[in-house]
């Protein structure tokens, strides 16, 4: 495929915003020895639209650190010392790479207003509509740190310690989840039938340091940060299309500099044209550290 010119095609834009909720509120239940059950919603979900396609393009970018990468911090273990102070587990709230300043697991996620059914995707996103996906407890953390997942997967919540563990997630569209994981053999399956607004929290009640994102959607057009920065959204519809980035730190990334020019995104969100048959590269999309504070 060729490469679009980001100067030409790129549309920076700052879209209005009518509204804001509050972040979701973290269960408060106690764990139990079986899972929550998760709702169905009290409204039938809104059928996407079918689009009439001219063609089909990819969005590339790459998000870089403006100033030296922060070093990161080594996290208190409060718990199962013996086992968990081994790993030296350093904070993941933010992870900038040494080599290149690249910025991980910031997710670029395509904007859908709330209540509208978005659009049928490219059909090479049906192949894994309905896969499970695994989110891992292994020496004390959770993995991947932020994981995408459509409304129509299953979630697979394993622990691969030795130690008891658990897992909560403070779910605002769907029912919170608040489940204990038995030592090397605890697994849970779990559904959540409706979009979240914004990534969720997941925490672990006996470990207050485990910490990772779940990201709930039914549009499949997301993508999550490298270690080098990098993303890449494969299979738009051509047309316009709003993204809105987010990093656990800010919520949104609302100020950015892309070919030395600072721009500012409103709620985190820009708009880009997708060509036909093309990619539109962003190129380095530079995050000042004042972001982060």
């Amino acid at each position: 495929m060729g490469s679009l010119s980001r100067r030409t095609f790129l549309l920076l834009s700052t879209a209005a915003v009518t509204g804001c909720g509050q972040p979701p509120a973290t269960d408060q239940t106690p764990p139990t020895g079986s899972p929550t059950t998760p709702g169905t919603g009290t409204k039938p979900a809104p059928q996407k639209t079918p689009l009439e396609v001219e063609g089909w393009g990819n969005l590339r970018g790459q998000f870089i650190y403006d100033g030296e990468p922060p070093e990161r911090k080594q996290l208190e273990i409060t718990a199962d010392k013996e086992y968990c102070g081994d790993f030296k587990l350093l904070d993941e709230s933010l992870i900038v790479s040494p080599e290149n300043r690249g910025i991980r697991d910031i997710a670029v996620m395509r904007y859908v207003r709330r209540g509208s059914a978005g659009i049928e995707p490219h059909p090479s996103y049906l192949e894994n509509a309905k896969e499970e996906i695994a989110l891992e407890n292994s020496r004390t953390r959770f993995r991947p740190h932020v994981l995408p997942l459509l409304t129509s997967q299953k979630l697979i919540v394993e622990n691969k310690d030795p130690i008891a563990d658990n897992v909560k997630i403070a779910a605002e569209a769907n029912r919170p989840i608040n489940q204990n994981l038995a030592p090397k053999t605890g697994r849970v399956e779990l559904s959540f039938p409706n979009t979240e607004r914004l990534p969720i929290h997941i925490t672990c009640a006996l470990h207050n340091w485990e910490s990772s994102w779940l990201i709930v959607r039914d549009d499949p057009y997301i993508a999550v940060t490298q270690e080098d920065g990098s993303f890449e959204i494969s299979n738009l519809p051509a047309g316009e299309h709003t993204f809105v980035v987010w990093q656990e730190k800010p919520t949104y990334i609302k100020e950015v500099i892309i070919d030395e020019k600072e721009t500012q995104w409103q709620r985190g969100r820009f708009t880009v044209t997708i060509e036909p048959d093309k990619t539109l590269d962003m190129g380095k999309i530079v995050v000042p550290a004042s972001a982060f504070k």
